[in-house]
């Protein structure tokens, strides 16, 4: 992979390595860790982008999905595509992935190294390769997909600035009233109110580690090609329907849904974006009033995605509140 790179000055011998590990890939499954015939028929460019940044899948992943050519291959190992799959899963996924690694610090040091390691699996010793930490996988998927996860962070800050936001008015709103003859009752609302933003807060807390950052992290995607917004924002709004993370917190599920139709918007994605914001409208005029803040900000946006799709007149009546 850093060869791939025009601008590389400062190759070693680590390169050998990755080389050897394509070798011993292509002895256990039969087949290259990228395909042949998706380079032959990509542009100079996109090659260099394949070999830098896509990870193989590993050799027993490989196996499984190659179909009729699995059978054919197994044969050739006297095995059948189950049992050959079986064989290579474990240590010897391990110390082909170390070779192939796109970070060359991650690879074996030394074709002695990369041979010991062969040697103990051979006789039944503990390798030394390891899979990558998480936090080494996010770091990866962080760098490969800057922009995708930028519009993701921005969808969380979004959601939290809403509650926070949403939050501090309503306190202060029952703050301001008079405390004098409504001292008693303004305690008790104000308990009340705590109590709802506690559940607000934990609902929300919950759907954006669980449902939404949690679906982009490679941990969860194990060798998966690179995963993008929307289809991390995709993945969270299917969890909307149905679940019971919101069951004491409506009003959670409104900051949910108008943060993801806020960002669907943003990606001209207009019919799931008008989907989210009509469910969040429908949510705020009951929880909030049909002319409270949060409820008015989730107009503005459905009426500019109405009118994005070419329904000018219902975005007209919505934005008029008629």
């Amino acid at each position: 992979p850093e060869q791939a790179d025009l601008n590389a000055i400062d190759i070693d011998t680590r390169s050998d390595i990755y080389s050897l590990g394509v070798l011993l890939y292509e002895l256990l499954t039969g087949v290259t860790p990228i395909e042949s015939a998706r380079l032959k028929q990509a542009a100079f460019d996109e090659v260099r982008r394949i070999i830098r940044e896509e990870e193989p899948q590993k050799p027993s992943t490989r196996i499984s999905s190659l179909g009729d050519t699995a059978t054919d291959i197994s044969e050739l190992r006297q095995s059948d595509p189950a049992d050959l799959a079986k064989q290579l899963s474990g240590d010897l996924d391990l110390i082909v992935m170390k070779a192939l690694e796109k970070d060359r610090t991650r690879r074996y040091e030394t074709a002695n190294g990369f041979a010991a390691d062969v040697e103990r699996y051979l006789n039944h010793e503990p390798v030394v390769a390891s899979p990558p930490s998480n936090l080494y996988k996010l770091r990866k998927f962080v760098r490969r997909n800057r922009t995708g996860v930028l519009a993701a962070s921005l969808v969380a800050m979004a959601l939290v600035l809403g509650v926070v936001g949403t939050s501090l008015g309503m306190v202060s709103a029952l703050r301001q009233k008079d405390r004098a003859d409504r001292a008693a009752e303004l305690a008790l609302q104000e308990k009340a109110e705590a109590q709802k933003q506690a559940s607000r807060r934990e609902a929300l807390g919950d759907f954006l580690v669980m449902d939404l950052l949690w679906q982009a992290n490679p941990a969860v995607n194990a060798f998966e090609d690179e995963v993008t917004v929307l289809e991390v924002l995709n993945r969270a709004a299917a969890r909307i329907d149905g679940s019971d993370k919101f069951t004491n917190s409506p009003e959670a599920e409104f900051d949910v849904r108008t943060a993801i139709g806020q960002t669907y918007f943003s990606l001209g994605e207009y019919e799931k974006a008008r989907a989210q914001l009509e469910a969040a409208y429908e949510l705020g005029k009951t929880v909030f009033g049909p002319k409270d803040f949060p409820t008015l900000f989730c107009i503005n946006v459905l009426s500019n995605v109405l009118a994005e799709q070419g329904d000018v007149e219902e975005a007209e009546r919505l934005a008029r509140l008629e």
